[in-house]
């Protein structure tokens, strides 16, 4: 999440707390320039790598903004642009004007997009695209009430959708059997809303919920049975989630959870017995509010990137932690460009991908042995 976005480049180092320490290392990330990216008016908000060579970053391309007064929406144009390269040639793809691309995502061989239709807040659609080869072309598979939040399959036919609009306190889900094509509204007996789904390697599906008293971080988890509309809802021990989670190929969930004290306590659920186990936890030494921005977990290898923001300058700075132990030993790893990530994408159990704006990447490789 970017929350206060900014143009300078800062390094700070960040501390780890707890029973594994870090080290610091920086040699792991390189810069990496994109030829046919556009140096100046394209908004990044997704990023998806299918493998080493092959990914995509998807949002707009915006308009003059002194030309359009405030309805800039009206101008802009969906655009994501492709590469085969590892991202140094991209080839651009253009969708309709007065959209832009919001969400990208990938069950096995199937990769997803969602074109978001801007009006108003009552009146915004979402449009799902299809690719099955590797984003090369795309197929419009079903078009979605309001603004699509989050999507995930479980396959390339079992998905589901939560959308920002709320009815009786509750966000909107929609769940499709059939890849997209089509969809119904679920009928879930939720006590909070969901702000963020995603499914395990099992097909499992699992909904982050909200509470009125809480409305930007998750508390409580649901374990989703469609067949029956089923809900299973369990308190997550020092929950306070965004979007940081994860699943490894066990089935283990993965949350990072910004603690109100300002550090980050990164947690694992076993898949068989329930149980929540806190695997680290991270801190600022400067003392400032820490937040997780995103996790992956392959293997042993689990990547966390992190932020703070800096008042006296607005704007974020962002740090990466790296273990190739499950969580036992970290490496801290300062960026190229720390002030500006905008999306991020990962590939295997090391390799990140970190769009930092214009036409630039932030890599990182695995260490060579």
């Amino acid at each position: 999440m970017n929350r206060n976005p900014g143009s300078y480049r800062l390094l700070l180092c960040l501390t780890c707390v707890g029973a594994a320490g870090c080290s610091s290392s920086s040699s792991s990330w390189q810069l990496v320039t994109g030829e046919g990216l556009p140096l100046t008016g394209f908004h990044a908000e997704a990023t998806l790598f299918i493998n080493d060579s092959t990914g995509l970053v998807l949002g707009s391309i915006l308009p003059d903004a002194g030309g359009l007064g405030s309805d800039f929406r009206a101008g802009q144009v969906a655009t994501l642009f492709r590469t085969t390269d590892g991202g140094r040639n991209w080839q651009k793809t253009t969708g309709d004007s007065g959209s832009r691309f919001v969400l990208t995502t990938k069950a096995g061989p199937v990769v997803f997009a969602v074109q978001l239709q801007e009006s108003d807040a009552q009146r915004d659609s979402s449009r799902l695209l299809r690719s099955v080869d590797q984003g090369r072309s795309w197929q419009p598979i079903g078009v979605l009430p309001h603004q699509i939040t989050s999507l995930s399959f479980a396959d390339s036919t079992q998905g589901f959708a939560l959308t920002n609009h709320e009815e009786q306190g509750l966000r909107l889900i929609y769940h499709t059997t059939d890849g997209g094509r089509h969809w119904q509204r679920a009928a879930l007996p939720l006590s909070g809303s969901a702000s963020w789904g995603l499914h395990t390697p099992d097909g499992t599906s699992w909904l982050l919920l909200t509470s009125p008293g809480s409305p930007y971080y998750s508390r409580h988890l649901a374990k989703i049975n469609w067949a029956t509309s089923a809900a299973t809802v369990e308190v997550i021990p020092q929950g306070r989630v965004d979007k940081a989670v994860a699943s490894d190929a066990a089935g283990n969930l993965w949350l990072a959870s910004d603690d109100p004290a300002g550090t980050i306590q990164l947690l694992r659920r076993d898949h068989q017995t329930g149980r929540y186990s806190r695997i680290h936890s991270f801190g600022l030494s400067q003392g400032q509010p820490l937040l997780a921005e995103a996790l992956h977990v392959s293997g042993r290898s689990i990547t966390l990137l992190a932020s703070y923001s800096d008042t006296t300058v607005a704007l974020n700075t962002y740090h990466a932690y790296h273990s190739t132990d499950t969580g036992r030993s970290w490496q801290e790893e300062e960026l190229p460009i720390a002030s500006n990530v905008s999306s991020a994408a990962f590939t295997g159990p090391e390799k990140a991908w970190l769009f930092a704006g214009g036409n630039t990447f932030q890599v990182r490789y695995p260490t060579r042995k």
